[in-house]
C-alpha cells in the first residue's frame, strides 16, 4: 500500500513557490510550513511502517501457502486412514482413528498460531490506515491554510502597486506606468493617494502623446477630485492636450478655466500665453467630441 502523494506534492509546491513574502503574516506562513515538514516526515515513518508490515504480511502469506500445502498432505493421509476402518479387524480400526486423530490436533496446532497472526497484523494494518488517513486530512488541512496565507501576503498593497508605477513612471516606462497606475484605480480608488494617481495616468498618456486618452483622464481627475492643487495643472494639460488634437474651440475652453478659476499662479500665466498664441490660430475645427469640464 503506498501512501496517497497528492496532498504531500501540494504541500511540496507551496513550499517552494510561497517564497518570502513582505506581508505580516510570514511568521504564520513559516510555523504553517515548519508543520507541513513535520508531517511530510511523519508520514515516510508510516510509509517505512506500512512497507514492513507489508513484507510481514508477504512472508505470513507464504507460512499459509506452506501450511495449506501441509494441510492437503495431511487430508490425503487422513483419507488414507479412513479407508481402513472399514475392516472387522477392531485394533486396526482403533489405531487408524488414533491416527486421525493426530493429524486433526497437528492441522489445529500449525494453522490457529497463523490466524491469530493474520488477524493481529489485520488489526495493525487497519490502525496504521486509519492513521494515514489522519494524517492526508491535516495535511491538506495545513496545505490550505497556506496556500491562503501565501496568495493573501504576497497580494500587493496599495502603497506595493503605487511604488512599482512609481518607479516605472520615474524610469519613463510611460506604458507600464499607466498600467501599474490603474491596477492601483482598481483596487484602492479609495485611498488617500487615489487622486494623485488618476493625474499621474493621465499625464502618462499626454507624454506618450496618446491624447484623446489623456483628455478622457484629465475629465476623470477633474470630475472625481475637483478641489485639488493638481487641478490648475490637470487643466493646463487638458487645454494643450486639446491643442495637439486642433480643437481650438475646447483647447481656449480649458485655458479661460485656469485664468478665471486660478488667477495668480503659474499656470494662469502659462493658460494666458497659450490664449494669445491660439488668438492667431486658424478657425478652431470640432472633431474630437471632448466637452468642457
Amino acid at each position: 500500500m503506498k501512501i496517497p502523494s497528492a496532498i504531500l506534492a501540494a504541500g511540496v509546491i507551496v513550499l517552494l513557490f510561497s517564497g518570502p513574502s513582505a506581508s505580516a503574516k510570514d511568521n504564520d506562513i513559516v510555523l504553517l510550513q515548519g508543520d507541513v515538514v513535520k508531517l511530510q516526515q511523519t508520514v515516510q515513518k508510516l510509509q517505512d511502517s506500512v512497507d514492513a508490515k507489508n513484507a510481514t504480511m508477504t512472508s505470513q502469506m507464504e507460512k499459509i501457502a506452506d501450511a495449506v500445502n501441509n494441510i492437503s498432505v495431511s487430508m490425503q493421509k487422513m483419507a488414507e486412514q479412513l479407508g481402513t476402518i472399514h475392516t472387522d479387524n477392531t485394533a486396526t480400526n482403533a489405531a487408524a482413528a488414533a491416527g486421525v486423530t493426530r493429524m486433526i490436533t497437528l492441522t489445529s496446532e500449525l494453522v490457529g498460531p497463523l490466524n491469530r497472526q493474520i488477524t493481529d497484523l489485520q488489526k495493525s494494518m487497519s490502525a496504521t490506515n486509519e492513521t494515514v488517513t489522519s494524517i492526508n486530512t491535516q495535511m491538506k488541512t495545513l496545505t490550505d491554510q497556506l496556500i491562503q496565507k501565501s496568495s493573501t501576503s504576497t497580494s500587493p498593497s496599495c502603497k506595493d502597486l503605487k511604488q512599482d508605477a512609481d518607479r516605472s513612471y520615474a524610469s519613463n516606462y510611460l506604458d507600464d506606468a499607466v498600467t501599474g497606475y490603474r491596477a492601483f484605480m482598481a483596487d484602492c480608488k479609495t485611498d488617500p493617494k487615489a487622486a494623485e494617481v488618476q493625474y499621474q495616468i493621465a499625464d502618462s498618456l499626454f507624454s506618450l502623446k496618446k491624447y484623446d486618452q489623456a483628455v478622457l483622464d484629465y475629465d476623470i481627475f477633474l470630475n472625481n477630485y475637483p478641489v485639488n492643487d493638481k487641478t490648475p495643472s490637470a487643466l493646463l494639460r487638458k487645454g494643450s492636450a486639446y491643442v495637439e488634437l486642433k480643437n481650438i474651440t475646447e483647447a481656449r475652453a480649458a485655458f479661460t478655466r485656469v485664468t478665471k478659476e486660478f488667477p495668480n499662479t503659474s499656470q494662469a500665466t502659462t493658460a494666458a500665453s497659450k490664449l494669445k498664441e491660439l488668438a492667431t490660430a486658424p478657425p478652431a475645427r470640432g472633431g474630437s467630441g471632448r466637452g468642457n469640464q
